[in-house]
């Protein structure tokens, strides 16, 4: 019979409390940020070595102890994390740092199968179903960018099988070299609608589209989806020499090369919880970047239902201040009954990553909607000056015909 071992509570104590900055230094590329350790390429993951806690604000979660570290961060089970940390159960050991391990294999991309027939279909989508111009349509097509495919499978309600088009959204890479995709189910019945995502390669930064001359671009601007994108690109002509780029969802991984590449970026991500999350947490990270009042500042975090509060304290010539991301962040925090330091600042914003607040601004949840919205007023405006103009011109009639028979 085979024996298993157990960890006893005294690794598992050790795992808890085990150092993290060793393992994180030994393993990642790392730099010092103040007292804290920051992990490069992790979404703003920092490790403070006094306290043996971490912190990952792109996703604004943290703990404390190596165990923690390799469950929450390295996404270990147990039993694992607890090999990685102690060894082996029921054989006590120091931690040595040692080689990193080898990264996962990943699933090959495989473009999806073109269908030079289903054209006609993703443009009445695009154009009737999303308001689109056939001139944006045009473009993307013309560049290899959006293209039908065919799925297949068998109804849920039905039972029966099925060949259904689909909208393909093709990433590139640097080079021009697909490299990912997502793809949009278009039909009107959710018996087949769905949205989905192929494997990737590490070349992926999400659905691109540069505009104007590659060589002058100086401004990235961030979607989660690419059909709000391409409803950007329609409502902002005047926009040229700039880089596009749809990540498919709020993954901080994908918008972080962006974020770092030195170009101004603008979000134009949904204007919902999960949006405004997003965008704060990069804000935050942002702003404790820019303080700079020494090696004393503290972060925080309220909770206020699906958007946190987070803000930074610190000692600056022996006053304690929190420096917020807005006045209405501090004055919620204070509702909430958080202790915070009497006196506050609010930051502003000098870094290259801001928030567009159009959609907000309209009371609209994203650019597909804006630009829905913006038709749709248009359209009501032009009816309404027909009908002005037309009654102007019956008015006229009519006087012209009482003049006729006076005389």
């Amino acid at each position: 019979m085979k024996e298993f071992k157990r960890y006893t509570p005294e690794q598992i104590e050790q795992a808890k409390n085990a150092d993290i900055s060793d393992y994180v230094q030994s393993r990642f590329q790392c730099e010092m940020a103040g007292k804290e350790i920051h992990i490069k390429g992790y979404g703003g993951l920092y490790v403070n070595p006094e306290t043996n806690q971490f912190f990952r604000h792109s996703e604004n979660t943290g703990g404390k102890g190596l165990l923690e570290f390799c469950k929450k961060i390295l996404d270990m089970p147990f039993v694992e994390a607890m090999r990685e940390c102690v060894g082996e159960a029921a054989e006590i050991k120091q931690f040595t740092p040692k080689a990193a391990a080898e990264p996962q294999e990943k699933k090959e991309f495989i473009m999806p199968e073109k269908s030079d027939t289903g054209y006609k279909n993703i443009y009445a989508y695009f154009i009737n179903t999303r308001s689109i111009s056939p001139e944006i349509v045009r473009e993307f097509t013309n560049k290899g960018l959006i293209y039908p495919t065919v799925s297949k499978g068998v109804s849920k309600t039905t039972g029966n099988e099925y060949q259904k088009i689909n909208a393909v959204f093709l990433h590139k890479n640097e080079k021009g070299e697909p490299c990912g995709a997502d793809i949009q189910g278009i039909d009107q019945n959710p018996d087949y609608r769905f949205k989905g995502c192929t494997a990737r390669d590490e070349s992926d930064r999400g659905f691109v589209y540069d505009k104007g001359d590659t060589e002058k671009i100086d401004t990235v601007y961030l979607f989660e989806a690419p059909i709000d994108l391409m409803s950007f690109v329609e409502l902002h002509p005047e926009i040229e020499n700039a880089k596009f780029a749809a990540l498919s969802g709020l993954k901080p991984s994908t918008a972080e090369p962006y974020i770092n590449s030195g170009l101004k970026v603008i979000s134009c991500v949904d204007n919902d919880a999960a949006g405004t999350k997003f965008n704060n947490q990069i804000l935050f990270q942002k702003m404790q970047e820019s303080i700079g009042v020494g090696e004393n500042i503290k972060s925080h975090t309220v909770e206020n239902g699906d958007i946190p509060i987070h803000y930074c304290s610190a000692d600056v010539n022996g006053k304690e201040i929190a420096f917020c991301l807005s006045k209405d962040d501090y004055f919620t925090a204070q509702k909430l009954e958080e202790d915070m330091p009497k006196a506050a600042a609010s930051w502003i914003n000098r870094s290259n990553f801001t928030v567009n607040r159009e959609c907000a601004e309209a009371g609209v949840k994203d650019f597909n909607d804006l630009l829905k919205q913006t038709k749709f007023i248009a359209e009501t405006q032009k009816i309404a000056e027909w009908s002005k103009q037309a009654g102007t011109k019956a008015a006229e009639r009519l006087n012209d015909s009482r003049q006729e028979n006076i005389r």
